[in-house]
């Protein structure tokens, strides 16, 4: 086995204390830490520098990444103090392997280096296209798309790949035989539900808030709730974002105001209480590599309901078994789906047994034990 890791990304450091940007990051990398003697993160922060953190990861930082798309490019194309510092440090440390996390510019910088004189394995969590277009919408955004889907098709051609989900596996199985699809998931445990604890008209919905999310449709299917099946829910939306003035504004002109609750980001004991009351999550969102959230509040007994065809949702939902899968933009059919559940006792505990059971296969543990037991055996 490897005995020290180095990975490469551009979620962006922020201190000792908080850690990562992205919460999640957090939690996987704590995880790796127990598969190598040591483990460096190299990615973009508030400034240079080494950090050690509690759990003995070493983050070394890069501040020269600027904002925009305009300033990752030219790290693309420039940054040679980087990969000088980038092929010291792989010395500093004796790295065994380097995992490059992509698409990312910041990645793919190093990613396309030569001769870095260690094993690679390249995690591949999306595609350039939604990546891009999602974050930078710009009408010529497909042609850059496009030219770097192709240069990462050529780095990574031959080389282990590990993709978020058996969707992406499918694409890249043609450029490496060792392609193989990994569960992104953030939950440590599963702790058993109790039937008793759940609130039936409480719902959540947990992410970014950002268009393709489509938060709206779950505030829509609580209308429906209210008006014309005439029960009182709640819904709680953990997460913060570019779209909540939109969503605050449907939530006034419906007068939704007791019925929805915008609670930004959440910190993680708070999420946890969240997942305990909700009967339900609702996951409305049209762009998913594989969504941690879903086996995240399945742990916790919540009943996902998720658009059908979206990334890699159709491998995690058992349709009618442990949650349910809807089309796009169908807050009707959302509303239909949890009126149904309401009605039957029966139902209720066959969905909470089965989305449990589905969790407690699929920790982070057996996850991330099951990856580094592919790339390193």
């Amino acid at each position: 086995m490897a005995k020290v890791l180095m990975v490469v990304m551009e979620v962006s450091f922020l201190d000792i204390n908080n850690g990562f940007r992205n919460r999640s990051m957090n939690v996987i990398i704590n995880e790796y830490r127990k598969h190598f003697s040591k483990v460096v993160v190299f990615c973009p922060g508030f400034k240079d520098g080494a950090h050690e953190l509690d759990n003995g990861v070493v983050v070394e930082s890069v501040a020269r990444l600027t904002p925009g798309l305009v300033g990752k490019l030219k790290f693309y194309y420039g940054a040679k103090q980087e990969v000088e510092r980038f092929r010291s440090l792989i010395k500093k440390y004796s790295v065994d392997l380097v995992q490059f996390r992509i698409p990312s510019l910041f990645s793919m910088r190093f990613a396309r280096l030569n001769n870095i004189g260690v094993d690679k394995v390249f995690y591949i969590g999306g595609d350039w296209e939604a990546s891009l277009k999602l974050n930078y919408p710009h009408p010529f955004i497909g042609v850059v798309a496009k030219h770097f889907s192709v240069r990462q098709n050529a780095i990574v051609k031959g080389e282990k790949i590990v993709t978020a989900g058996p969707v992406l596996a499918a694409r890249y199985t043609q450029l490496s035989p060792s392609c193989f699809a990994y569960y992104s998931t953030t939950h440590a445990d599963s702790t058993r539900y109790q039937y008793s604890d759940k609130t039936w008209l409480a719902f959540c919905c947990v992410g970014r808030l950002e268009p393709l999310k489509s938060f709206k449709d779950a505030i829509l299917a609580i209308e429906l709730l209210k008006d014309r099946y005439e029960l009182n829910p709640v819904l709680y939306i953990c997460g913060e974002g570019k779209e909540r003035c939109h969503l605050e504004r449907i939530i006034s002109e419906k007068g939704l105001e007791d019925n929805v609750k915008l609670l930004g980001v959440m910190g993680e004991d708070s999420l946890k209480e969240i997942y305990q009351e909700c009967a339900f999550l609702i996951h409305p969102s049209l762009s998913e590599g594989t969504p941690k959230v879903l086996p995240e509040a399945m742990s916790h007994g919540c009943i996902p309901i998720a658009v059908r065809g979206v990334g890699s949702v159709d491998f995690i939902i058992q349709d009618g078994l442990n949650g349910f899968l809807v089309e796009p933009n169908s807050p009707t059919e959302i509303a239909q789906k949890i009126h149904q559940v309401l009605s039957s006792k029966n139902m209720q505990d066959s969905l909470l047994e089965g989305a449990f059971n589905y969790a407690q296969e699929h920790t982070i543990e057996n996850e991330v034990k099951g990856m580094w037991s592919r790339v390193l055996g």
